[in-house]
């Protein structure tokens, strides 16, 4: 992890029994690959930077706020990667869960 805006995921593997870094996703390629499906400069698709990393064999699920405002985000946006033993690919399009503390909008 990072300061404020940079986070990382680092997956590390064992080279006999040592730990190796084989692999990593950082907030900047979450930004792009978020980027390829929703627009902030165009429809207010901002991705707030914190972030929940959940880790589940070979996928890797990043959950990020996402549209509205800083303080009350309308959506979580979740980011699922896939790790095929060399590097991480997107599954599909990032989904948007509805926050429960907000009342307005639905999924562009």
């Amino acid at each position: 992890m990072g300061n404020y805006r940079d986070r990382e995921v680092f997956i590390y593997g064992m080279d006999e029994d040592q730990p190796v870094l084989i692999g990593k996703i950082t907030s900047a390629d979450v930004d792009k690959d978020y980027g390829r499906y929703y627009h902030p400069d165009e429809d207010g698709a901002d991705l707030w930077p914190e972030a929940d990393i959940k880790v589940n064999r070979n996928f890797v699920i990043i959950e990020r706020a996402a549209f509205g405002a800083h303080a009350a985000p309308t959506f979580t946006a979740v980011l699922k990667y896939y790790w095929d033993g060399s590097h991480f690919t997107l599954m599909g399009k990032p989904t948007l869960r509805k926050n429960k503390r907000t009342e307005d909008d639905s999924p562009p």
